[in-house]
């Protein structure tokens, strides 16, 4: 029932049926979210209630359904992950990722997009993993970590390729391409000759 009332709560808000202080209070109540701090464990509906909590608040600057989330998340063992939800927390890791790399938190959001990556690879999860990777990228960029730009780049772009998703390929090229002011494709030999280097010194 707490996810059906949810679902009604978001789909109200994404079509501007309720603004967005109601949906607030709305999603306050439902989660009951002046105890959830109390919790020691999370399920699916509780993540999905924060996250959504959280995309409003930090419209306004506030962080503190975020800072719960992250919290969440770095302390994974108390989420209760089952087959059927698992897969809704690969883009919730990303959304927090990029909220707080947004917010010039940079190692939190390194942090966070390192979380997810590895949380996509143990439950072979390839949805979200261009987005963290991408993500991971702009954090290196930000600390001028030319490599390790250079690899998360070429792993957005190899997952976007390996899972045969041309729209995200599409979307992920630009935005490097953007970024890097380069094409794209020519990192994979530069990340090629690097890994060759490596091997060298080793």
């Amino acid at each position: 029932m707490q996810f059906y009332n949810y679902i009604e709560i978001r789909l109200n808000y994404k079509s501007e049926f309720t603004n967005e202080q109601s949906t607030f209070q709305l999603l306050r109540t439902q989660c009951k979210y002046d105890t959830l701090n109390k919790k020691t464990a999370f399920d699916f509906v509780d993540i999905l209630l924060l996250h959504l909590i959280s995309q409003i608040e930090v419209k306004s600057k506030v962080t503190c359904a975020m800072e719960m989330l992250e919290n969440i998340l770095i302390s994974d063992e108390s989420i209760y992950i089952s087959s059927e939800n698992k897969y809704i927390l690969p883009p919730i890791y990303a959304n927090v990722a990029i909220m707080s790399g947004n917010l010039g938190r940079l190692k939190k959001s390194m942090n966070i997009s390192k979380l997810g990556i590895k949380f996509c690879k143990y439950y072979q999860i390839s949805d979200s993993l261009s987005n963290l990777y991408y993500t991971e990228m702009l954090c290196h960029l930000h600390q001028g970590e030319q490599e390790k730009i250079f690899i998360s780049a070429v792993k957005c772009l190899a997952n976007c390729i390996s899972s045969g998703d041309s729209a995200d390929l599409n979307i992920y090229i630009n935005l490097i391409e953007g970024d890097l002011g380069i094409n794209p494709f020519l990192l994979f030999n530069r990340v090629e000759n690097s890994l060759k280097r490596d091997n060298k010194d080793t």
